[in-house]
């Protein structure tokens, strides 16, 4: 199996989309042979209510997925996350965040989807306060 590479910068597409040209992109997906993909599938069945997106922000979201991050977090969290997984240096931390679900804040450990904390795990996230987990602390 081919390893995917994920180095393309997508910022040159960061402009912002109206609702209608998000609906035909989605249509276009929905034609396109890439429907068995994960990412058009992604794309295609996530409730997007109206708001404008940058394209370059479903590639982060996509980018979390492919890490295995869980489909039920919320889109910012999502964003967050793959746009760390690319910095190369937290990418380890990060990825093991990402798959285990969990991530260690001041000796305390919170859950990626915990509603009620999500501004703080947020913020933890954006501000690199995370601390390395360790595999025994984890179980």
């Amino acid at each position: 199996m081919k390893k995917l590479n994920f180095d393309f910068d997508f910022s040159q597409f960061s402009h912002f989309w109206s609702h209608d040209q998000f609906k035909k992109f989605k249509k276009h997906l929905s034609i396109a042979r890439l429907k068995s993909s994960r990412f058009s599938k992604r794309v295609y069945e996530h409730d997007w209510k109206g708001e404008a997106v940058k394209f370059e922000s479903i590639y982060y979201v996509n980018k979390a997925f492919f890490y295995g991050a869980s489909q039920d977090l919320p889109f910012k969290t999502l964003y967050l996350l793959g746009t760390l997984l690319s910095e190369k240096n937290v990418h380890e931390d990060v990825k093991y965040i990402v798959q285990n679900n969990v991530l260690k804040y001041k000796g305390i450990f919170l859950k990626l989807d915990d509603f009620d904390n999500q501004n703080q795990i947020r913020k933890i996230l954006r501000t690199y306060q995370f601390e390395k987990i360790n595999h025994l602390q984890a179980a």
